[in-house]
């Protein structure tokens, strides 16, 4: 029931009845357990999917490896043509680092809700001891692979590889490489050398006239 109250300046306004706003209540918190209960159940099917489809990627990533390893330094080249990672390596010693760079790999959790880890690989160089270095995302932690740096190298706090021992936050990198470079790393590779066509076409094209 309703009834018409005066508040503190004189002005009428409805008061609900105490009964009826604690059955409204009730309600509402009904249709929200079921909303929860539902988005739980949605949460679970979607984990499903995913966890079925990077199962059925991982055959065409494997194909698409050992394809790559009979284009030299093309995970290098992919990397530094990436219009966000190519600016991350900034130092002449980390250019002469990724001449060793061998592959890259992104290795997602079989249950895709434990994270996934990003593993470089390098041939044997004069700058770090590692042949592999790794980085691992988790849900509430992230742990990297110490560098063995030779000494008097890795002094430089520009340096990429700094990124390996920047555990105490989560950072967008990991997530670009993992979806961008990994998911497409032919779109990378191609990206800058199509610039420099259109850039030499141009070019071509003003000495023609």
């Amino acid at each position: 029931m309703e009834k018409l109250v005066e508040d503190d300046e004189n002005n009428n306004v409805i008061d609900h009845d105490g009964n009826q706003l604690v059955l409204c209540v009730e309600k509402l918190q009904e249709l929200q357990e079921e909303l929860e209960k539902i988005n739980k159940e949605g949460s679970g099917e979607l984990l499903k999917v995913a966890q079925k489809y990077n199962r059925n990627r991982q055959p065409f990533y494997d194909k698409r490896t050992n394809i790559i390893k009979d284009i030299p330094g093309f995970w290098s080249t992919a990397f530094l043509r990436h219009h966000v990672l190519g600016g991350l390596v900034c130092t002449e010693e980390d250019c002469k680092i990724f001449e060793f760079l061998s592959s890259i790999k992104v290795e997602v959790s079989q249950d895709v809700k434990s994270g996934y880890i990003i593993i470089f690989n390098f041939d044997s160089n004069e700058y770090f001891e590692n042949t592999k270095l790794w980085k691992k995302y988790g849900c509430t932690k992230i742990s990297a692979s110490s560098i063995q740096w030779a000494q008097g190298k890795g002094v430089d706090e520009r340096s990429f590889f700094k990124w390996f021992s920047e555990v105490d936050k989560m950072d967008e990198i990991g997530k670009i490489i993992k979806d961008e470079l990994w998911s497409d790393p032919l779109f990378c590779f191609h990206h800058e050398a199509d610039e420099d066509k259109v850039v030499k076409d141009s070019e071509d094209e003003e000495q023609n006239d």
